[in-house]
């Protein structure tokens, strides 16, 4: 039996909404820069273990979940990213963070299932400029 659109928004796991928003950046080409959880608890295990960087943190906390970039067509794009569940809740660092890129002139979004629609439009190529 399949989930309705509105049961696939309301259960799904954040990990499994990163991969949904991941596949459907690169189709549309962009190159994406995320690293994932695993990678993350791996890391700063080896560093606790070998008492390496005590105290730091990598990748920093708070860092947006996904980087996206794409050249073509033009403009080209910087963009972003925190991905959230339903009830997600952004964190006091993730606000640093967010405030921060967009101090500097970045375009950091917040996405969330609910707004999947909206994703697949933004993530699609931009029609090109000119004569036809």
């Amino acid at each position: 039996m399949s989930m309705s659109a509105a049961e696939f928004q309301a259960t799904i796991r954040e990990a499994d909404f990163t991969e949904h928003v991941i596949a459907e950046a690169e189709a549309a080409g962009w190159l994406v820069y995320h690293i994932p959880d695993w990678m993350y608890r791996t890391a700063m295990a080896k560093w606790r273990d070998d008492g390496h960087r005590r105290g730091r943190w990598w990748p920093p906390r708070g860092f947006p979940d996904l980087i996206l970039v794409r050249a073509h067509p033009p403009p080209p794009e910087l963009l972003f990213v925190e991905l959230k569940s339903r009830y997600g809740k952004q964190s006091v660092d993730q606000i640093a963070w967010r405030d921060a890129l967009v101090a500097c002139g970045q375009t950091v979004e917040l996405w969330r299932p609910k707004d999947w629609h909206w994703i697949v439009a933004r993530l699609a190529p931009k029609p090109k400029e000119g004569r036809e």
